[in-house]
């Protein structure tokens, strides 16, 4: 018997093992079921691996006579599986080093105060980009923080502000709440206290401006918001409270992204 037909029976008789055992386990409650799925799909694995493998005759042979089953294989494999949880870990670390990197980069783009024309007059479309992209993700993060801390009719704005200066500067956080109340400026739900200070921040009149403007989140609960920002602008900056993220810069962890001097210079 040559190789592919010896190949084809350890196939069938793995397979039918494979069929059994799926019949067993479809006949099980849900909870059951969910406690057999890794090793269902390992299984699926093994089978994949006869079918493809293409392994010399003699080892088919041997497999064959010592009749061995998918459950056999299956042990041995979880026996020699040691890599297996570390492959995770390193999967998860690389996706959350990945965020924190974008992150890091999103906090210290700086906050670019001239519309698109100025920027496409005078070569600087690379940061206006850059800084609109910023803006819009920080008006999502205010929407979704007051949408957070909001419960039982009230809104935790200490909480909601401390969420997303974590992800932003007080600069840009401060620019595209000016820049929602001064769009606003008709709405009877902003008090009169929080329009006027808006008007004290400079907005360039840009087109594109409306894509940051928080409307997402109620009204009133944005002049909340907006009480809470002006707060923490009245305490001085050297007795604010330090973010994570600025714990993290000034104690970087390996493989941190390095701060370049010109960040430095400009922190936001």
């Amino acid at each position: 018997m040559g190789n592919e037909d010896l190949s084809a029976v350890l196939l069938e008789k793995f397979s039918a093992e494979q069929d059994k055992y799926r019949e067993w386990l479809l006949s099980q409650p849900p909870e059951e079921i969910l406690n057999h799925t890794y090793e269902y799909t390992v299984r699926e694995d093994i089978l994949c691996t006869v079918e493809n493998g293409e392994f010399p005759e003699k080892m088919v042979a041997a497999l064959l006579r010592g009749d061995v089953s998918i459950a056999d294989i299956y042990k041995d494999f979880t026996k020699g599986e040691t890599d297996y949880m570390n492959i995770i870990r390193a999967t998860l670390e690389s996706r959350g080093n990945a965020i924190l990197r974008d992150e890091f980069k999103q906090r210290n783009t700086p906050l670019y105060p001239n519309p698109v024309s100025y920027a496409s007059e005078h070569d600087e479309l690379e940061a206006y980009r850059a800084s609109y992209k910023a803006n819009t993700a920080c008006k999502k993060a205010i929407e979704d923080a007051i949408n957070g801390n909001y419960k039982d009719w009230s809104l935790d704005s200490k909480s909601a502000l401390a969420q997303v200066s974590e992800l932003f500067s007080m600069e840009r956080i401060t620019y595209v709440l000016a820049a929602t109340v001064q769009h606003k400026d008709w709405d009877g739900r902003l008090s009169d206290t929080n329009k006027a200070w808006a008007k004290t921040v400079p907005v360039c009149e840009d087109r594109n401006i409306y894509a940051f403007v928080v409307d997402q989140a109620h009204t009133g609960l944005v002049d909340l918001f907006v009480n809470q920002v002006r707060k923490e602008l009245a305490v001085p900056q050297e007795e604010r409270r330090p973010s994570v993220m600025e714990k993290l810069k000034a104690a970087p962890v390996k493989n941190a992204p390095k701060i370049s001097a010109h960040s430095k210079g400009q922190e936001l």
